[in-house]
């Protein structure tokens, strides 16, 4: 499993202190994101084996109703239904990462993205979103992460089951 990223910032996203639980470190969009810009970061393709979930905690400082973090089932960033306007889920104003978030995903192929967009004016907050805690339960005993090591550097968790015994292996 592959992350791209992209949009009008080099690096669109980028790994900082602070995560949900105080010490790990966390997914940032770029701060240097202005009206009328965004970033966004997705995932490969993922194979849920039967119906499962995806679930991540995020918080935000932006301007309230106008700039957004948004998360997005199979769509790309600027397809309809993918945009600042219209989400699977969005944030906006200033939230805590209280604001955890859980999705039911059906059997098969999905990817997922998420985007930081501003509009056309006005600067407020630290102008940036943040993800963390993304897990993604895929059925049949497997489950997979995603955190940062210490350098920042993206890294998948493969948590498997040996399905007699149940006794959980970890690989990445």
């Amino acid at each position: 499993e592959d992350w791209t990223m992209g949009g009008n910032v080099t690096p669109a996203w980028q790994s900082i202190n602070g995560g949900a639980n105080g010490t790990l470190k966390a997914i940032a969009s770029n701060p240097n994101v202005v009206d009328n810009q965004f970033v966004w970061i997705k995932t490969s393709n993922i194979s849920f084996l039967m119906a499962g979930n995806v679930s991540f905690v995020w918080n935000i400082s932006s301007e309230s109703g106008w700039d957004f973090l948004g998360f997005c089932i199979d769509k790309n960033f600027g397809d309809s239904g993918c945009t600042r306007t219209s989400a699977t889920a969005r944030i906006s104003g200033t939230k805590s990462f209280t604001q955890n978030k859980t999705f039911n995903i059906n059997a098969g192929q999905h990817f997922f993205t998420w985007f930081y967009a501003k509009d056309s004016s006005v600067t407020s907050g630290a102008d940036q979103g943040v993800i963390d805690e993304i897990d993604f339960d895929t059925g049949a005993y497997a489950n997979l992460s995603i955190n940062l090591n210490k350098t920042g550097t993206f890294f998948w968790n493969y948590l498997a089951f040996d399905n007699s015994s149940k006794d959980p292996t970890m690989r990445s």
